[in-house]
């Protein structure tokens, strides 16, 4: 059983020295787990630079005004569509890539969303010679999720129940199937989420210690 330290413990406790951190890192849940507070924490303990989807799609669109894939995300987000699943791999992975050849460890916001997406992504880093990016996926139920978001107030401001059973959908049509290719890969690190109860400081010691086990120095990085 893993000792937890208090909040004002872990302000001042540094990461291990030690660790061979993964170049690479994203965070999967379901809506309530907790992805985006957990997924900052990490960032800035374990000094991940934490990159948005949204504004690397921004960022491409604005320098590349004249480039056909800018045509095609100016139309998505005027339109409040999503943004083809080729083209968002096709920018935002040679993106994260060029952060982590200049040293740097990468934890992507938002992407990838999918398993087409996560193909691409995942076949795309291969090929810049950046083989193993890992996924930590905050495993928790539906039920207990939901309970979170409508009786914890761990959700958005405008959620009913209605808007949340919305978000488990597309959670069980677009996020579970790529968690499972992720896994078949072998590139997966779950933590369980039992007690609806459990606060972010105790979920993220659990994280860290999750984290720091397997990336440990006896863990080999490719």
């Amino acid at each position: 059983m893993q000792t937890l330290i208090s909040p004002a413990d872990q302000a001042s406790r540094c990461a291990p020295t030690s660790l061979k951190l993964p170049q690479l890192l994203t965070i999967t849940g379901r809506p309530g787990a907790g992805k985006d507070t957990q997924g900052e924490r990490i960032a800035k303990y374990y000094g991940f630079e934490m990159l948005k989807t949204s504004g690397i799609l921004t960022a491409f669109a604005s320098s590349n005004p004249n480039h056909p894939d800018t045509l095609k995300i100016n139309e998505a987000m005027q339109n409040g569509g999503l943004v083809p699943d080729d083209l968002v791999a096709r920018v935002v992975t040679p993106e994260l890539a060029s952060h982590i050849h200049e040293g740097k460890n990468v934890m992507p916001n938002g992407f990838p969303r999918n398993a087409e997406q996560y193909v691409v992504y995942r076949n795309q880093l291969s090929e810049m010679g950046i083989n193993k990016p890992w996924n930590l996926h905050i495993d928790i139920s539906e039920e207990i999720a939901i309970q979170r978001i409508l009786k914890g107030g761990r959700g958005r401001p405008d959620d009913t129940p209605d808007t949340v059973s919305q978000r488990m959908r597309i959670y069980h049509q677009m996020t579970a199937p790529m968690i499972e290719r992720m896994r078949k890969d072998e590139m997966v690190i779950s933590v369980e989420v039992t007690d609806p109860e459990e606060t972010i400081d105790h979920l993220q010691e659990r994280i860290r210690f999750m984290l720091e086990s397997t990336f440990s120095h006896e863990f080999t990085i490719m």
